[in-house]
Protein backbone atom coordinates (compact mmCIF):
# COMPACT_ATOMS: atom_id res chain seq x y z
CA UNK A 1 0.00 0.00 0.00
CA UNK A 2 1.46 3.32 -0.99
CA UNK A 3 1.75 6.46 1.12
CA UNK A 4 -1.13 8.14 -0.68
CA UNK A 5 -3.59 5.42 0.20
CA UNK A 6 -2.48 5.29 3.82
CA UNK A 7 -2.75 9.00 4.40
CA UNK A 8 -5.97 9.56 2.49
CA UNK A 9 -7.40 6.85 4.72
CA UNK A 10 -6.55 8.94 7.75
CA UNK A 11 -8.89 11.82 6.97
CA UNK A 12 -11.66 11.72 9.53
CA UNK A 13 -10.15 8.82 11.44
CA UNK A 14 -10.09 9.46 15.16
CA UNK A 15 -11.14 6.09 16.55
CA UNK A 16 -8.41 3.74 15.46
CA UNK A 17 -9.60 2.48 12.08
CA UNK A 18 -9.38 3.72 8.52
CA UNK A 19 -12.76 4.77 7.16
CA UNK A 20 -11.95 5.16 3.48
CA UNK A 21 -12.76 1.47 3.19
CA UNK A 22 -16.41 1.59 4.19
CA UNK A 23 -17.78 0.66 0.81
CA UNK A 24 -15.87 -2.57 0.25
CA UNK A 25 -17.97 -4.99 -1.79
CA UNK A 26 -17.54 -8.59 -0.76
CA UNK A 27 -14.21 -7.86 0.94
CA UNK A 28 -12.54 -6.64 -2.24
CA UNK A 29 -12.62 -3.86 -4.83
CA UNK A 30 -11.90 -1.16 -2.28
CA UNK A 31 -11.23 1.64 -4.71
CA UNK A 32 -14.09 0.67 -7.02
CA UNK A 33 -16.55 0.64 -4.16
CA UNK A 34 -15.13 3.83 -2.70
CA UNK A 35 -15.51 5.41 -6.10
CA UNK A 36 -19.25 4.99 -5.72
CA UNK A 37 -19.53 5.75 -2.02
CA UNK A 38 -17.03 8.47 -1.26
CA UNK A 39 -17.93 10.74 -4.12
CA UNK A 40 -21.63 10.53 -3.24
CA UNK A 41 -21.30 10.86 0.52
CA UNK A 42 -18.44 13.31 0.74
CA UNK A 43 -18.83 15.27 -2.48
CA UNK A 44 -22.35 16.63 -2.45
CA UNK A 45 -24.78 14.61 -0.38
CA UNK A 46 -23.62 16.24 2.87
CA UNK A 47 -24.80 19.80 2.33
CA UNK A 48 -23.54 21.84 5.26
CA UNK A 49 -25.22 25.17 6.00
CA UNK A 50 -28.70 24.26 7.25
CA UNK A 51 -30.34 25.59 10.42
CA UNK A 52 -32.16 22.41 11.40
CA UNK A 53 -35.56 21.65 12.91
CA UNK A 54 -37.12 19.48 15.55
CA UNK A 55 -37.51 16.65 13.06
CA UNK A 56 -34.11 17.16 11.47
CA UNK A 57 -31.75 18.64 14.07
CA UNK A 58 -28.21 19.92 13.61
CA UNK A 59 -25.69 17.15 14.33
CA UNK A 60 -22.51 19.08 13.43
CA UNK A 61 -22.10 22.71 14.40
CA UNK A 62 -19.17 24.45 12.75
CA UNK A 63 -18.20 27.74 11.23
CA UNK A 64 -19.36 28.76 8.72
CA UNK A 65 -22.00 26.05 8.35
CA UNK A 66 -23.81 23.16 10.02
CA UNK A 67 -24.89 19.62 9.06
CA UNK A 68 -28.25 18.02 9.81
CA UNK A 69 -29.19 14.50 10.84
CA UNK A 70 -30.45 13.86 7.29
CA UNK A 71 -27.06 14.88 5.91
CA UNK A 72 -25.29 12.23 7.98
CA UNK A 73 -27.86 9.44 7.86
CA UNK A 74 -26.52 7.55 4.83
CA UNK A 75 -22.96 7.53 6.08
CA UNK A 76 -24.09 6.58 9.57
CA UNK A 77 -26.02 3.64 8.12
CA UNK A 78 -22.93 2.48 6.21
CA UNK A 79 -20.80 2.54 9.37
CA UNK A 80 -23.47 0.66 11.32
CA UNK A 81 -23.46 -2.02 8.64
CA UNK A 82 -19.68 -2.22 8.65
CA UNK A 83 -19.47 -2.56 12.41
CA UNK A 84 -22.21 -5.19 12.45
CA UNK A 85 -20.50 -7.24 9.73
CA UNK A 86 -17.31 -7.00 11.80
CA UNK A 87 -19.00 -8.74 14.71
CA UNK A 88 -19.79 -5.70 16.88
CA UNK A 89 -23.00 -5.51 18.86
CA UNK A 90 -24.60 -2.41 17.39
CA UNK A 91 -27.34 -2.50 20.01
CA UNK A 92 -24.75 -1.80 22.71
CA UNK A 93 -25.06 1.86 23.78
CA UNK A 94 -21.29 2.40 24.07
CA UNK A 95 -20.68 0.98 20.60
CA UNK A 96 -23.47 3.07 19.14
CA UNK A 97 -22.00 6.22 20.70
CA UNK A 98 -18.61 5.38 19.18
CA UNK A 99 -20.12 4.84 15.73
CA UNK A 100 -22.12 8.05 15.92
CA UNK A 101 -19.10 10.06 17.05
CA UNK A 102 -16.97 8.52 14.33
CA UNK A 103 -19.61 9.32 11.70
CA UNK A 104 -19.75 12.98 12.63
CA UNK A 105 -15.98 13.33 13.07
CA UNK A 106 -15.31 11.95 9.61
CA UNK A 107 -17.92 14.14 7.96
CA UNK A 108 -16.72 17.26 9.77
CA UNK A 109 -13.09 16.61 8.87
CA UNK A 110 -14.02 15.86 5.27
CA UNK A 111 -15.84 19.17 5.07
CA UNK A 112 -12.87 20.98 6.63
CA UNK A 113 -10.62 19.36 4.04
CA UNK A 114 -12.84 20.68 1.25
CA UNK A 115 -12.78 24.18 2.75
CA UNK A 116 -9.00 24.13 3.10
CA UNK A 117 -8.59 22.80 -0.44
CA UNK A 118 -10.61 25.73 -1.74
CA UNK A 119 -8.77 28.20 0.51
CA UNK A 120 -5.36 26.96 -0.67
CA UNK A 121 -6.52 26.70 -4.31
CA UNK A 122 -5.54 23.03 -4.56
CA UNK A 123 -8.44 21.89 -6.73
CA UNK A 124 -7.19 23.02 -10.14
CA UNK A 125 -6.48 19.97 -12.29
CA UNK A 126 -4.09 19.92 -15.22
CA UNK A 127 -4.31 17.64 -18.25
CA UNK A 128 -1.52 15.52 -16.76
CA UNK A 129 -3.63 15.01 -13.61
CA UNK A 130 -6.61 13.85 -15.64
CA UNK A 131 -4.48 11.50 -17.72
CA UNK A 132 -2.91 9.97 -14.60
CA UNK A 133 -6.35 9.50 -13.00
CA UNK A 134 -7.65 7.80 -16.14
CA UNK A 135 -4.65 5.48 -16.28
CA UNK A 136 -4.93 4.56 -12.58
CA UNK A 137 -8.67 3.99 -12.91
CA UNK A 138 -8.25 1.79 -15.98
CA UNK A 139 -5.61 -0.33 -14.24
CA UNK A 140 -7.80 -0.63 -11.13
CA UNK A 141 -10.88 -1.51 -13.13
CA UNK A 142 -9.13 -4.09 -15.33
CA UNK A 143 -7.54 -5.69 -12.28
CA UNK A 144 -10.92 -5.95 -10.58
CA UNK A 145 -12.49 -7.57 -13.64
CA UNK A 146 -9.68 -10.12 -13.78
CA UNK A 147 -9.99 -10.86 -10.06
CA UNK A 148 -13.75 -11.39 -10.19
CA UNK A 149 -13.89 -13.38 -13.43
CA UNK A 150 -13.29 -16.88 -11.91
CA UNK A 151 -16.33 -16.44 -9.64
CA UNK A 152 -18.61 -16.21 -12.69
CA UNK A 153 -17.40 -19.37 -14.41
CA UNK A 154 -20.14 -21.97 -14.89
CA UNK A 155 -20.00 -25.51 -13.49
CA UNK A 156 -18.81 -26.91 -16.81
CA UNK A 157 -16.03 -24.33 -17.04
CA UNK A 158 -16.97 -23.50 -20.61
CA UNK A 159 -17.30 -19.70 -20.49
CA UNK A 160 -14.66 -17.93 -22.54
CA UNK A 161 -12.55 -15.03 -21.31
CA UNK A 162 -14.76 -12.56 -23.19
CA UNK A 163 -17.94 -14.13 -21.78
CA UNK A 164 -16.57 -13.99 -18.25
CA UNK A 165 -15.63 -10.34 -18.70
CA UNK A 166 -19.15 -9.60 -19.89
CA UNK A 167 -20.61 -11.27 -16.78
CA UNK A 168 -18.35 -9.28 -14.47
CA UNK A 169 -19.16 -6.00 -16.22
CA UNK A 170 -22.86 -6.77 -15.87
CA UNK A 171 -22.41 -7.34 -12.15
CA UNK A 172 -20.39 -4.12 -11.77
CA UNK A 173 -23.10 -2.19 -13.59
CA UNK A 174 -25.70 -3.55 -11.16
CA UNK A 175 -23.48 -2.30 -8.31
CA UNK A 176 -23.18 1.12 -10.01
CA UNK A 177 -19.47 0.55 -10.51
CA UNK A 178 -18.17 1.89 -13.81
CA UNK A 179 -14.87 3.04 -15.20
CA UNK A 180 -16.26 6.57 -15.04
CA UNK A 181 -16.99 6.39 -11.29
CA UNK A 182 -13.54 4.96 -10.59
CA UNK A 183 -11.94 7.71 -12.65
CA UNK A 184 -13.99 10.30 -10.77
CA UNK A 185 -12.73 8.87 -7.49
CA UNK A 186 -9.10 9.25 -8.54
CA UNK A 187 -9.76 12.78 -9.78
CA UNK A 188 -11.56 13.72 -6.56
CA UNK A 189 -8.65 12.54 -4.45
CA UNK A 190 -5.98 14.65 -6.19
CA UNK A 191 -6.82 17.84 -4.24
CA UNK A 192 -7.02 15.86 -0.99
CA UNK A 193 -3.60 14.35 -1.62
CA UNK A 194 -2.16 17.80 -2.26
CA UNK A 195 -3.60 19.01 1.05
CA UNK A 196 -2.07 16.09 2.92
CA UNK A 197 1.29 16.55 1.23
CA UNK A 198 1.33 20.15 2.38
CA UNK A 199 0.83 18.92 5.94
CA UNK A 200 3.63 16.37 5.99
CA UNK A 201 5.95 17.51 3.21
CA UNK A 202 8.87 18.25 5.56
CA UNK A 203 8.63 15.07 7.63
CA UNK A 204 11.59 12.68 7.47
CA UNK A 205 12.74 9.58 9.33
CA UNK A 206 16.26 9.18 10.70
CA UNK A 207 18.27 5.97 10.90
CA UNK A 208 18.03 6.21 14.70
CA UNK A 209 14.22 6.28 14.49
CA UNK A 210 14.25 3.24 12.21
CA UNK A 211 16.44 1.34 14.66
CA UNK A 212 14.23 2.36 17.57
CA UNK A 213 11.08 1.22 15.73
CA UNK A 214 12.74 -2.10 14.90
CA UNK A 215 13.85 -2.68 18.49
CA UNK A 216 10.40 -1.79 19.79
CA UNK A 217 8.86 -4.42 17.49
CA UNK A 218 11.42 -6.99 18.65
CA UNK A 219 10.59 -6.27 22.29
CA UNK A 220 6.84 -6.48 21.59
CA UNK A 221 7.15 -9.83 19.84
CA UNK A 222 9.40 -11.24 22.54
CA UNK A 223 6.80 -10.33 25.16
CA UNK A 224 4.06 -11.95 23.09
CA UNK A 225 5.74 -15.07 21.76
CA UNK A 226 8.72 -16.01 23.92
CA UNK A 227 6.58 -18.63 25.68
CA UNK A 228 3.76 -18.97 23.16
CA UNK A 229 4.93 -21.00 20.18
CA UNK A 230 1.38 -21.77 19.08
CA UNK A 231 0.42 -18.13 18.45
CA UNK A 232 3.87 -17.33 17.10
CA UNK A 233 3.48 -19.90 14.35
CA UNK A 234 -0.14 -18.99 13.65
CA UNK A 235 0.78 -15.33 13.20
CA UNK A 236 3.84 -16.12 11.09
CA UNK A 237 2.41 -18.79 8.83
CA UNK A 238 -1.32 -18.10 8.60
CA UNK A 239 -1.54 -14.32 9.04
CA UNK A 240 1.73 -13.39 7.35
CA UNK A 241 2.97 -11.26 10.26
CA UNK A 242 6.51 -9.96 9.72
CA UNK A 243 8.42 -11.71 12.48
CA UNK A 244 11.56 -9.93 13.70
CA UNK A 245 12.01 -12.09 16.81
CA UNK A 246 12.58 -15.84 17.11
CA UNK A 247 11.66 -17.60 20.39
CA UNK A 248 14.17 -19.98 21.98
CA UNK A 249 14.19 -23.68 21.16
CA UNK A 250 14.03 -23.69 17.36
CA UNK A 251 16.24 -25.87 15.22
CA UNK A 252 16.61 -26.05 11.47
CA UNK A 253 15.96 -29.46 9.90
CA UNK A 254 16.12 -30.65 6.30
CA UNK A 255 14.63 -33.89 5.08
CA UNK A 256 14.51 -36.27 2.17
CA UNK A 257 10.85 -37.13 1.60
CA UNK A 258 10.20 -40.43 -0.13
CA UNK A 259 6.61 -40.86 -1.28
CA UNK A 260 5.05 -44.23 -2.16
CA UNK A 261 4.85 -44.83 -5.88
CA UNK A 262 2.87 -46.89 -8.35
CA UNK A 263 0.09 -49.21 -7.30
CA UNK A 264 0.61 -48.63 -3.57
CA UNK A 265 0.23 -44.86 -3.86
CA UNK A 266 -2.88 -45.31 -5.97
CA UNK A 267 -4.37 -47.63 -3.37
CA UNK A 268 -3.54 -45.23 -0.54
CA UNK A 269 -5.13 -42.33 -2.43
CA UNK A 270 -8.29 -44.36 -3.02
CA UNK A 271 -8.54 -45.37 0.64
CA UNK A 272 -7.97 -41.78 1.76
CA UNK A 273 -10.72 -40.59 -0.55
CA UNK A 274 -13.13 -43.27 0.62
CA UNK A 275 -12.40 -42.46 4.26
CA UNK A 276 -12.98 -38.77 3.63
CA UNK A 277 -16.36 -39.53 2.05
CA UNK A 278 -17.40 -41.76 4.95
CA UNK A 279 -16.52 -39.07 7.49
CA UNK A 280 -18.61 -36.56 5.56
CA UNK A 281 -21.54 -38.96 5.57
CA UNK A 282 -21.14 -39.46 9.32
CA UNK A 283 -21.26 -35.69 9.89
CA UNK A 284 -24.47 -35.47 7.87
CA UNK A 285 -26.07 -38.23 9.98
CA UNK A 286 -24.91 -36.57 13.20
CA UNK A 287 -26.30 -33.20 12.16
CA UNK A 288 -29.63 -34.77 11.20
CA UNK A 289 -29.82 -36.67 14.46
CA UNK A 290 -28.66 -33.76 16.62
CA UNK A 291 -31.37 -31.56 15.14
CA UNK A 292 -34.09 -33.97 16.24
CA UNK A 293 -36.19 -33.18 19.33
CA UNK A 294 -34.79 -34.80 22.47
CA UNK A 295 -36.87 -36.57 25.13
CA UNK A 296 -36.01 -38.98 27.90
CA UNK A 297 -37.77 -41.83 26.09
CA UNK A 298 -36.44 -40.86 22.65
CA UNK A 299 -40.03 -40.27 21.57
CA UNK A 300 -42.37 -37.38 20.97
CA UNK A 301 -46.07 -37.38 21.70
CA UNK A 302 -48.71 -35.97 19.41
CA UNK A 303 -52.27 -36.48 20.63
CA UNK A 304 -50.91 -39.09 23.07
CA UNK A 305 -49.59 -41.25 20.20
CA UNK A 306 -45.92 -42.18 20.63
CA UNK A 307 -43.81 -41.71 17.48
CA UNK A 308 -40.02 -41.82 16.92
CA UNK A 309 -38.55 -38.29 16.98
CA UNK A 310 -37.79 -37.14 13.39
CA UNK A 311 -34.20 -37.67 12.36
CA UNK A 312 -33.29 -39.98 15.21
CA UNK A 313 -31.26 -42.88 13.78
CA UNK A 314 -28.78 -44.36 16.24
CA UNK A 315 -28.44 -47.48 14.09
CA UNK A 316 -27.28 -45.40 11.11
CA UNK A 317 -24.72 -43.63 13.30
CA UNK A 318 -23.34 -46.91 14.59
CA UNK A 319 -23.24 -48.47 11.14
CA UNK A 320 -21.40 -45.52 9.62
CA UNK A 321 -18.96 -45.41 12.54
CA UNK A 322 -18.24 -49.10 11.99
CA UNK A 323 -17.56 -48.44 8.29
CA UNK A 324 -15.10 -45.70 9.23
CA UNK A 325 -13.33 -47.94 11.73
CA UNK A 326 -12.98 -50.69 9.12
CA UNK A 327 -11.77 -48.30 6.42
CA UNK A 328 -9.25 -46.74 8.82
CA UNK A 329 -7.87 -50.18 9.67
CA UNK A 330 -7.62 -50.99 5.96
CA UNK A 331 -5.70 -47.77 5.37
CA UNK A 332 -3.33 -48.44 8.26
CA UNK A 333 -2.63 -51.94 6.92
CA UNK A 334 -1.80 -50.45 3.52
CA UNK A 335 0.48 -47.86 5.15
CA UNK A 336 2.51 -50.66 6.74
CA UNK A 337 3.66 -51.55 3.23
CA UNK A 338 5.26 -48.12 2.63
CA UNK A 339 8.54 -48.67 4.46
CA UNK A 340 9.22 -52.14 2.98
CA UNK A 341 8.39 -50.86 -0.51
CA UNK A 342 10.95 -48.05 -0.17
CA UNK A 343 13.66 -50.12 1.52
CA UNK A 344 15.92 -50.35 -1.57
CA UNK A 345 15.89 -46.56 -2.03
CA UNK A 346 16.42 -45.95 1.70
CA UNK A 347 19.43 -48.30 1.70
CA UNK A 348 20.86 -46.54 -1.35
CA UNK A 349 20.56 -43.13 0.35
CA UNK A 350 22.15 -44.38 3.57
CA UNK A 351 25.07 -45.87 1.65
CA UNK A 352 25.67 -42.60 -0.20
CA UNK A 353 25.59 -40.65 3.06
CA UNK A 354 28.13 -43.07 4.56
CA UNK A 355 30.31 -42.57 1.49
CA UNK A 356 30.40 -38.82 2.08
CA UNK A 357 27.76 -37.42 -0.26
CA UNK A 358 26.12 -34.31 1.12
CA UNK A 359 22.61 -34.34 2.47
CA UNK A 360 21.74 -31.38 0.22
CA UNK A 361 22.74 -33.27 -2.92
CA UNK A 362 20.65 -36.28 -1.88
CA UNK A 363 17.62 -34.03 -1.30
CA UNK A 364 17.94 -32.89 -4.91
CA UNK A 365 18.36 -36.46 -6.15
CA UNK A 366 15.68 -38.24 -4.13
CA UNK A 367 13.49 -35.75 -2.27
CA UNK A 368 9.87 -35.12 -3.29
CA UNK A 369 9.14 -32.11 -1.02
CA UNK A 370 9.21 -28.98 -3.24
CA UNK A 371 9.68 -26.83 -0.13
CA UNK A 372 13.19 -28.20 0.22
CA UNK A 373 14.19 -26.67 -3.11
CA UNK A 374 13.40 -23.10 -2.03
CA UNK A 375 15.40 -20.73 0.15
CA UNK A 376 15.82 -20.34 3.04
CA UNK A 377 14.65 -23.93 3.70
CA UNK A 378 17.05 -25.29 1.10
CA UNK A 379 20.03 -24.04 3.10
CA UNK A 380 18.76 -23.59 6.64
CA UNK A 381 15.97 -26.18 6.78
CA UNK A 382 12.51 -25.85 8.26
CA UNK A 383 12.31 -24.13 11.67
CA UNK A 384 10.97 -26.79 14.06
CA UNK A 385 10.21 -26.41 17.76
CA UNK A 386 9.22 -29.04 20.30
CA UNK A 387 5.83 -27.26 20.50
CA UNK A 388 5.39 -26.60 16.78
CA UNK A 389 1.89 -26.96 15.38
CA UNK A 390 2.83 -26.83 11.69
CA UNK A 391 4.18 -30.31 11.08
CA UNK A 392 3.08 -33.93 11.05
CA UNK A 393 3.55 -35.40 14.54
CA UNK A 394 5.86 -38.18 13.39
CA UNK A 395 8.05 -35.71 11.48
CA UNK A 396 8.20 -33.30 14.42
CA UNK A 397 9.01 -36.00 16.94
CA UNK A 398 11.70 -37.40 14.69
CA UNK A 399 13.26 -33.96 14.26
CA UNK A 400 13.17 -33.30 18.01
CA UNK A 401 14.78 -36.66 18.82
CA UNK A 402 18.03 -35.86 17.00
CA UNK A 403 20.79 -35.07 19.49
CA UNK A 404 23.17 -32.67 17.78
CA UNK A 405 23.72 -30.68 14.61
CA UNK A 406 24.66 -33.02 11.77
CA UNK A 407 22.74 -36.04 13.07
CA UNK A 408 20.55 -37.89 10.55
CA UNK A 409 17.47 -39.88 11.52
CA UNK A 410 16.46 -43.39 10.69
CA UNK A 411 13.54 -43.58 8.22
CA UNK A 412 10.39 -42.10 9.77
CA UNK A 413 6.92 -42.89 8.47
CA UNK A 414 4.41 -40.02 8.50
CA UNK A 415 1.16 -39.23 6.73
CA UNK A 416 3.23 -37.80 3.84
CA UNK A 417 5.54 -40.75 3.29
CA UNK A 418 8.99 -41.63 4.62
CA UNK A 419 11.35 -38.96 5.96
CA UNK A 420 15.09 -39.08 6.45
CA UNK A 421 15.77 -35.99 8.58
CA UNK A 422 18.97 -34.00 9.10
CA UNK A 423 19.48 -31.75 12.13
CA UNK A 424 20.89 -28.83 10.15
CA UNK A 425 21.36 -26.00 12.65
CA UNK A 426 20.37 -24.40 15.92
CA UNK A 427 18.35 -21.25 15.33
CA UNK A 428 19.37 -18.62 17.87
CA UNK A 429 16.77 -16.78 19.91
CA UNK A 430 16.47 -13.07 19.37
CA UNK A 431 16.14 -10.33 16.80
CA UNK A 432 16.23 -10.97 13.08
CA UNK A 433 19.08 -9.61 11.03
CA UNK A 434 18.41 -6.00 10.06
CA UNK A 435 18.66 -6.36 6.27
CA UNK A 436 18.29 -3.43 3.90
CA UNK A 437 14.83 -4.68 2.92
CA UNK A 438 13.76 -4.87 6.56
CA UNK A 439 15.23 -1.44 7.21
CA UNK A 440 13.19 0.03 4.37
CA UNK A 441 10.04 -1.67 5.67
CA UNK A 442 10.49 -0.06 9.07
CA UNK A 443 11.44 3.27 7.52
CA UNK A 444 8.21 3.26 5.50
CA UNK A 445 6.16 2.32 8.56
CA UNK A 446 7.79 5.02 10.67
CA UNK A 447 7.27 7.62 7.96
CA UNK A 448 3.58 6.77 7.57
CA UNK A 449 3.13 6.84 11.35
CA UNK A 450 4.70 10.31 11.57
CA UNK A 451 2.69 11.56 8.61
CA UNK A 452 -0.53 10.26 10.14
CA UNK A 453 0.30 11.88 13.47
CA UNK A 454 0.90 15.19 11.68
CA UNK A 455 -2.43 14.88 9.86
CA UNK A 456 -4.26 14.13 13.12
CA UNK A 457 -2.61 17.07 14.85
CA UNK A 458 -3.43 19.45 11.98
CA UNK A 459 -7.06 18.37 11.83
CA UNK A 460 -7.35 18.76 15.60
CA UNK A 461 -6.23 22.38 15.17
CA UNK A 462 -8.61 22.92 12.26
CA UNK A 463 -11.51 21.44 14.24
CA UNK A 464 -10.85 24.11 16.87
CA UNK A 465 -10.45 26.80 14.22
CA UNK A 466 -13.88 26.00 12.79
CA UNK A 467 -15.32 25.65 16.30
CA UNK A 468 -16.69 22.18 15.57
CA UNK A 469 -19.24 20.79 18.02
CA UNK A 470 -20.59 17.28 17.47
CA UNK A 471 -23.98 16.03 18.65
CA UNK A 472 -23.88 12.23 18.32
CA UNK A 473 -26.90 11.88 20.61
CA UNK A 474 -29.03 13.41 17.83
CA UNK A 475 -28.26 10.69 15.32
CA UNK A 476 -30.79 7.90 14.86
Amino acid sequence: MNDQTNNNDRIGTKHGVSRMQNWIIGGALMVLAVAVGVVLVWRGVVSFGNMGSADDPVVIEMKPENALRSDASDYYASLLSEYESGGYDITDPATLTEIKTETLTILAQRRIADLKIAEQKLDTLADADRLKAQQDAQAEFDGAVEMYAPFFQNEEGTLTEDELRAEVLKYFEEQQITLETVTQYYLSEIPTQRLLENIYKNITVTDEEVEAAFQLRVDEQKLLYENDINNYEVEREYYGTEMVYTPPGYRGVRHILLAPTGELQSRLDTLDSELYTLRGELIEIQQYTDSAPSTNSNTTHVDDVATPPPGYDQAALEAKSAEITAKTAELEEARKEILPSLEPVIKEIQEKLAAGETFASLIEEYGSDPGMTEEPARTEGYPVHAQSILYDDAFQQGAAALGKVGDVSEPILSSFGVHIIEYTSDIPEGAAEMTEALKETFRDEALIEKQNAAIDAQFDLWMKEYEVVLHPDRLE
